[in-house]
This record gives structure tokens, C-alpha cells and sequence, in this order.
């Protein structure tokens, strides 16, 4: 019945948003649970023939009725709690008055109001009504130590068993206001509880997806076998940020030449998978299909693609590209060609690494630029000489005792410490150091670096 009353009091556009219905419904269910004992007060204040319990809660309940249809008719909550509490206090004032003041037994109902507005209005409501209530005390106090002759406006032989019902009914609508809005809590807890599940659900199935797509962009790139066989003395230190990442490895033979690259696209995790499979895709042709051997000309035509492809519609220019470090190895004439977008490529001999840098501009030279070419360079190479190409996710990232960048100074002297080690135990000190380093700090970027001995 109660649940009845209370949903033909709450307007219909209080059921969009499931925090303004719960709030609604607590404002009406505390409303009606007034009202209710607005009636019996009235009553019991007829049998004990006392006038102040008519001057108090006839005007109450009265103001109880208008605030719920006021409420109905959409009228500002605000304003429907400001008047109702206003009304309240001054109607517990008028009670308090007729019996005895200060020293009434019906006092403690002075204490009910906050916590009721607390409930139905939230703080700045339960505060508002806390100060008035403190004001009325403090002036019935004044009144009380300035002897001031209180009436008992109600038949003295009843004063027991009024005093007995007045309390009990103070426990009562404490508790039933207290009920309401526990089951309205209650309500917006399953809510919340059917919603998180929903959102479980949804998470589950999204990371299902990306996992399959795990699978596909592990397929695309090189197998382990392709990598022993075309560069049986290497490693490659490969860790995604996310499930799926935006760095990738390629690797590819022409002719006497064995071509490979380190690649860091635009972004990590999903977005940077798309791209990477683009990038992918994109070498492949240059190499298998065009027949490009010059490092150089292969970065031409991949920065070729990349702009045709994201930037089809001028109006919608997507500004992602790569950075990378491509390498060409000829074993028989002990050279290597390389050219870069950015990323350098590191030829580690004896106790020095000597850098090649790349050009000064990425991958994706866009609709509104100017197109650039990128410089190919030639090195001989001695045995025992060891080629590194990365990306920038191990030297950004944070760690260490104050959580600094870990910086590629820190990764050339750590190479030249590992350097007499064999390519899998150069692999697996790196992975150990940069998780040292990380410590309990999230890995903030793909991480990815090739090296390859000669």
C-alpha cells in the first residue's frame, strides 16, 4: 500500500534517472509516514483534550497534503523540503510550548527533525534544519533559566500516557522514515549490483574480441622460426603495454639481403594495432610486390601508403603515423644499409655503439605537407658486431627510486655491460632490468628492441 502511495506521488520524470528517483522516492515515502502520524497525533491529542497537539499538527498535516501533490505537480524539491521542514519546526515549537517547554516530554522530537531532513534533503538540508532546531532549543532554554511560566495546555491525568505514546511515537517514524530509506538504498544497491553485472558482461565480451585480435596480430607477425632462420644469432624483446600493441617487428629476405625493422605506430592497444597492421601490410608490398631492396625506398613508398591511406578525405585527415629503424643485411658483402623515420639504429663495436640516425620526421607525411624522402645509409660491418633497433618504450619508461625515465644513456651503457653475453641471455637481462625498474609503476608504452650479431 505504502509502495502504491509513494509511486503515485513521484512525477514521471523522476524515472529517467534512477539517483533522482531514489531521492524522490525517500522525499514521499518520509512525507506520507508524516501525515500518518499527523492523524493519530490529532486523534490522541482530542482524547487528552489537548488544544496545543490541534495548533500543531492540523497545521502539519495540512502542509504534509500540500507538499506531496506540490511534489506531484513537479514543483521544485528544493522548495517542497524547505517549506515542509519550516513548517515541521515551527509545529513541534507550538507542541513543545504547550507542554512544559524546556522541560517537555516531547522535547527529544526537536532532535528528530535534522535527522529526518538529513534523510530526505541530504546535507546542506539535515545542516539547515540542525540550526534551527539548535535555535529553537537555545531559545526555550533562555526561556526556562529565565523562569518562564510554561503552560500544559492538556488534561494533567493523562500525562503518563501521553508522554508514553509521544515517545514511542517518536521511535516509530524514526524508524519507518529510517525503512524507507533503507529500502530505497536497498533498491539502488540491486540496481547497481544488475548493472555492474551487465557492465561485466560487456567488458568480458570486449576483451574476448581483442584477444582474438591478439591472435590474429601475432599471426601477422614473423614467426620464430622466419627470425632463427634469417637471423639465427638474435633476439627480439617484445612487450605489449596492452593486450594488443601498436609496436611490431618485421622481418623479410630478398635476394641476398635480409630486411628488418623495429616499428612504433601512433598510440598503443587497439588503435595502435590497426595501425600496425597497416604498417605491416604496407612493407610487404613495398618489398614483395615492388620489388624495394634500398631501405630508403622502402620508407618512401611506406610513408606513400600510409598518406594515401589515412588521408583519403581532406576534411578528415587522420595525423598518426610511424616511427621505425629499417634495416638491410648482406652476409656476403658484410654491409648494412639502413635509413630510419626518427629511430636510430645502433652498431655496437667493441666497447663503443656507433649511432646512425634516422631523419626528422616520421612515417605519414600528410595531404598538407610537403613530401620528404628519407636518406639511406651504408655501413661496413666486422664479425662479432651486434646491430640494435627499438622502439622508445623501454627508455621512457618511468621507474627507479624517483620514478624517472629510464633514458637511452641508461640503455647504451647497459648494452655495452651485456654485450659478451649470447643474443637470449641479452634478451632476458633486459627484460629483468627493465622490470626492476618499473617496479610497481605501470609500463606506460609498448616496449620492442631487436638486436641482431653478426
Amino acid at each position: 500500500m505504502l509502495n502504491k502511495l509513494i509511486q503515485y506521488f513521484i512525477p514521471l520524470h523522476f524515472l529517467r534517472n534512477e539517483e533522482e528517483h531514489r531521492k524522490a522516492k525517500i522525499t514521499v515515502g518520509a512525507l506520507l509516514v508524516v501525515a500518518y502520524f499527523n492523524i493519530n497525533y490529532i486523534i490522541i491529542s482530542i482524547i487528552f483534550e489537548y488544544a496545543g497537539g490541534l495548533y500543531s499538527q492540523v497545521p502539519l498535516l495540512l502542509c504534509s497534503a500540500v507538499c506531496l501533490f506540490l511534489f506531484r505537480a513537479k514543483f521544485v524539491p528544493g522548495l517542497v523540503h524547505l517549506i515542509f521542514f519550516i513548517v515541521c519546526i515551527i509545529s513541534i515549537a507550538i507542541t513543545v510550548y504547550f507542554t512544559k517547554g524546556y522541560e517537555s516530554f516531547i522535547t527529544p522530537w526537536i532532535a528528530s527533525t535534522p535527522i529526518v531532513a538529513l534523510l530526505v534533503a541530504g546535507k546542506r538540508g539535515g545542516l539547515m534544519s540542525l540550526i534551527a532546531c539548535s535555535l529553537v532549543l537555545t531559545g526555550f532554554y533562555y526561556l526556562y533559566l529565565n523562569e518562564y511560566d510554561f503552560p500544559e495546555g492538556y488534561n494533567l491525568k493523562y500525562k503518563n500516557i501521553f508522554s508514553f505514546t509521544t515517545n514511542l511515537g517518536l521511535i516509530l517514524i524514526l524508524y519507518l522514515v529510517a525503512i524507507v530509506f533503507e529500502n530505497t538504498k536497498n533498491t539502488a544497491l540491486r540496481n547497481l549490483d544488475y548493472k555492474n553485472s551487465l557492465l561485466e558482461i560487456k567488458q568480458k565480451d570486449i576483451t574476448d574480441s581483442i584477444t582474438y585480435a591478439k591472435r590474429i596480430q601475432e599471426a601477422i607477425l614473423p614467426n620464430d622460426k622466419l627470425v632463427k632462420k634469417l637471423l639465427p644469432d638474435s633476439f627480439i624483446l617484445y612487450k605489449p603495454k596492452d593486450i594488443v600493441s601498436g609496436d611490431f617487428y618485421w622481418v623479410s629476405e630478398w635476394g641476398d639481403q635480409v630486411m628488418f625493422a623495429a616499428v612504433d605506430c601512433t598510440g598503443h592497444g587497439v588503435p595502435g594495432a590497426f595501425m600496425s597492421i597497416v604498417g605491416q601490410n604496407m612493407l610487404n608490398q613495398a618489398v614483395n610486390e615492388h620489388g624495394l631492396s634500398k631501405p630508403n625506398l622502402v620508407l618512401n613508398s611506406l610513408n606513400k601508403g600510409v598518406s594515401r591511406t589515412l588521408g583519403k578525405d581532406e576534411d578528415n585527415v587522420i595525423r598518426d603515423g610511424m616511427d621505425l629503424a629499417l634495416c638491410s643485411l648482406n652476409r656476403k658483402t658484410m654491409t648494412l644499409e639502413c635509413a630510419g623515420a626518427y629511430n636510430p639504429v645502433w652498431l655496437l663495436r667493441g666497447d663503443d655503439i656507433i649511432e646512425i640516425k634516422g631523419n626528422k620526421f616520421p612515417i605519414g607525411s600528410f595531404m598538407d605537407d610537403a613530401v620528404q624522402n628519407f636518406d639511406n645509409n651504408m655501413v661496413s660491418l666486422k664479425k662479432g658486431d651486434q646491430i640494435y633497433i627499438f622502439t622508445d618504450g623501454y627508455s621512457d619508461q618511468f621507474g627507479g627510486p624517483k620514478g624517472k625515465k629510464f633514458k637511452e644513456k641508461n640503455l647504451k651503457s647497459l648494452l655495452l655491460a651485456v654485450k659478451n653475453l649470447s643474443m637470449d641471455q641479452q634478451k632476458e637481462h633486459l627484460n629483468e632490468k627493465i622490470e626492476e625498474w618499473r617496479g610497481d609503476l605501470e609500463q606506460i608504452d609498448d616496449i620492442l628492441i631487436m638486436g641482431v650479431r653478426i
